[in-house]
C-alpha cells in the first residue's frame, strides 16, 4: 500500500488540479496512527483528502464499491474497510481498531453519504464513540468548493476553485477528557463547511441537468414527479415553472412566485411537504421504471426489468412475467448510493434498484423513513441522510 500510495499521490494531485482546479494543502503527520474525519461532497473526496498526506490511509467505504467491476482492483490496491450503508455493523469497527493497533491511519467520512445540497448530512454519534475507543489523535479535514465542482446530482463536473486542508487536530489527550456528547458536537461543528453563498463561479455546460435527482415536488403547482431539466433550466411538466441554475450556485426566475435562492431551500420545502403526507393514503405513492438487482458479495444479479410502485405498505416490482413484493415493515434499512441507486435490506439480503439517469430515488428513501417514523411514533427523526 505504501508503494501504491507513493506512485499515485503526485499523478492524482496533478489530475485533480487539471480537472477540478483542486489544491490539497500539505500537512505533515507524526509517525503514529491517526483517525482522519472529513466532510463528503464528491466521488473523489478520498483522493482529494489523501493528497494532503504522505502516508497510506485506510478508508471505510461502501460495500457497494466491492460489487462493481473495479471492486477487486480497488481492494487489492488500497484495501478499504467495506461497510453497508445505513447499517450498524461491528465488523468494520473491529477492522479499524486492528489497523490502528498496527500503526495504520484510518480515514472516515462520518456522514456516510455525499451531500446533495452542500450541507452536512446526518452523522451518527457512533463516530465519537469510535474515536474514544481508538484513543488517538483525531484530524478534522475540510473540503471547500466540492459542492460547486461536482454536486452529487449533476451529470458532469464543473470547473471552479476547490481545496482541502486540515482544520483542526483533536489530540488523544483532549479526546480522553471529553465525553461522547461533547466530542460529537465538536466533530459536527468542525466538519460543517459552508459551500454557499459563494463568490466563486463554477462553469460548465448544462448546469441544471440532473437536479431532478434531488428535486421531486414543484413549488408552484405542488405536483410530484413533474420536475425535469434541460440546459441551465429547471421546468415542470404541469405548470409554467422555469428556473435558471447559475454559476454562483443560485437560482433565478422571472416568476415572482418562485422564492428559492439555493437548492437547499427547495430541498427543505419538499421535506416539509413530505412530512405532511398522510401515510394512510391508499394507492400508488410513487412509480418508476427500474432494474431490480440482488446485491451479492462481489457481484449484482439482475432479477427483473420492470416497474416499481411504492404504496403505504409495500414496494412492488413487476413486469409481464414476475412480481416481487417487499413489505415496508420488513425492510430493515434503505439508502441511496452514488448518484441515484437505491439499496434496501430485506430478509437478510440486499436489493438494489436503478433506472434512467434522471431517476429520483431520494423520494423513495424519504417516504420510507417518513412512514417508518410515523408508525414508530417518532417525529421527524431520520430520513436516510
Amino acid at each position: 500500500h505504501k508503494i501504491v500510495y507513493s506512485l499515485l499521490r503526485y499523478p492524482f494531485k496533478l489530475f485533480l488540479k487539471i480537472k477540478y482546479n483542486y489544491k490539497a494543502i500539505d500537512y505533515t503527520l507524526e509517525d503514529k496512527p491517526y483517525l482522519i474525519l472529513s466532510n463528503h461532497l464528491t466521488i473523489l473526496d478520498p483522493f482529494m483528502l489523501a493528497c494532503s498526506f504522505k502516508r497510506p490511509i485506510y478508508y471505510i467505504a461502501s460495500s457497494d464499491l466491492y460489487s462493481n467491476k473495479y471492486g477487486k482492483i480497488i481492494k487489492f490496491l488500497v484495501n478499504p474497510i467495506f461497510k453497508n450503508k445505513n447499517v450498524k455493523e461491528i465488523g468494520p469497527i473491529k477492522d479499524c481498531i486492528r489497523i490502528h493497533k498496527e500503526g495504520g491511519t484510518i480515514g472516515v467520512f462520518p456522514e456516510g453519504n455525499r451531500s446533495y445540497d452542500g450541507r452536512l448530512c446526518y452523522i451518527d454519534d457512533a463516530i465519537a464513540k469510535m474515536a474514544k475507543m481508538m484513543k488517538t489523535d483525531v484530524v478534522i479535514y475540510n473540503i471547500v468548493g466540492g459542492y460547486g465542482i461536482d454536486p452529487r446530482w449533476c451529470y458532469k463536473a464543473r470547473r471552479g476553485k476547490s481545496y482541502g486542508y486540515v482544520k483542526r487536530v483533536i489530540t488523544a489527550e483532549e479526546v480522553k477528557t471529553l465525553n461522547v456528547s461533547e466530542l460529537f458536537e465538536i466533530i459536527k461543528k468542525e466538519l460543517t463547511v459552508p459551500q454557499i453563498p459563494t463568490a466563486i463561479k463554477y462553469k460548465g455546460r448544462r448546469l441544471a441537468e440532473g437536479l431532478e435527482r434531488i428535486l421531486y415536488i414543484c413549488p408552484l403547482c405542488g405536483k410530484v414527479q413533474t420536475i425535469y431539466t434541460k440546459g441551465d433550466y429547471v421546468y415542470c411538466t404541469c405548470c409554467d415553472l422555469k428556473v435558471k441554475y447559475n454559476e454562483n450556485l443560485e437560482f433565478s426566475s422571472e416568476n415572482p412566485d418562485f422564492k428559492f435562492t439555493y437548492v437547499e431551500d427547495w430541498y427543505d420545502y419538499q421535506m416539509n411537504k413530505l412530512k405532511e403526507f398522510d401515510i394512510n393514503t391508499e394507492g400508488t405513492i410513487f412509480e418508476d421504471n427500474i432494474i431490480l438487482k440482488l446485491v451479492e458479495k462481489s457481484k449484482k444479479k439482475i432479477l427483473l426489468k420492470g416497474t416499481v410502485v411504492l404504496t403505504k405498505d409495500e414496494i412492488i416490482v413487476s413486469n409481464e412475467k414476475d412480481t416481487f413484493k417487499f413489505s415496508l415493515d420488513l425492510i430493515f434499512s434503505m439508502t441511496v448510493l452514488g448518484k441515484n441507486k437505491l439499496n434496501f435490506y430485506y430478509d437478510n439480503k440486499i436489493y438494489q434498484f436503478k433506472g434512467s439517469r434522471t431517476l429520483n430515488t431520494l423520494k423513495y428513501m424519504h417516504m420510507y423513513y417518513h412512514i417508518k417514523n410515523i408508525k414508530e411514533g417518532k417525529k421527524d427523526v431520520y430520513f436516510g441522510m
